[in-house]
């Protein structure tokens, strides 16, 4: 037999599904590819000055391999858990309409929890996955891809940071 789960439960299981470290790693790691860009176009800058037989081989490294895809997809997977939510809510909402309950504090403890749910599924389905460079050199994309990453992040984040403007009033 399941036992059952509360909303508040269910919205917390939601929101902790969601595993920015790796985001986090990628981002740092995309960073220092991008700084070890600039310190390979300098050596290659240095050695197009230097004279003939004494150039040195510009560093070599790989780019980051990070996949954006799964932070996106747990973020997809709690929007939709999260969307569950907003519905009952929604529903209780709904079927007080066009009643005498409409004009209570309950109606507006509904209303306000079904608009911040709303936020958190609206913010969480916005999210999209930046396309990876296919240039490893191309320091200008990669430094674009950076941005994307952190920008993925924020909209992953502003998500999470809603589930604290979430209030389940009680069922009486």
């Amino acid at each position: 037999m399941a036992r059952y789960k509360g909303r508040a439960t269910r919205l917390s299981e939601a929101m902790s599904a969601i595993n920015l470290a790796p985001l986090e790693d990628a981002i740092e790691a995309v960073e220092t590819y991008v700084a070890f860009l600039d310190v390979r176009a300098d050596a290659i800058e240095d050695a197009k000055l230097a004279p003939i037989g004494e150039t040195e081989t510009p560093p070599e490294a790989t780019p980051p391999t990070y996949d954006p895809q799964d932070a996106v997809t747990d973020a997809n997977c709690a929007a939709e858990s999260v969307g569950e939510l907003y519905d009952e809510i929604d529903n209780w909402k709904s079927n007080m309409e066009g009643t005498n309950l409409e004009n209570t504090q309950k109606y507006n403890d509904l209303d306000e929890c079904a608009s911040a749910l709303e936020t958190i599924k609206d913010a969480l389905e916005a999210v999209s996955a930046p396309t990876k460079p296919t240039d490893p050199l191309d320091r200008d994309a990669w430094s674009a891809y950076h941005d994307e990453l952190e920008e993925l992040r924020d909209g992953i984040q502003e998500g999470l940071d809603g589930e604290s403007d979430v209030m389940f009033p009680g069922m009486f």
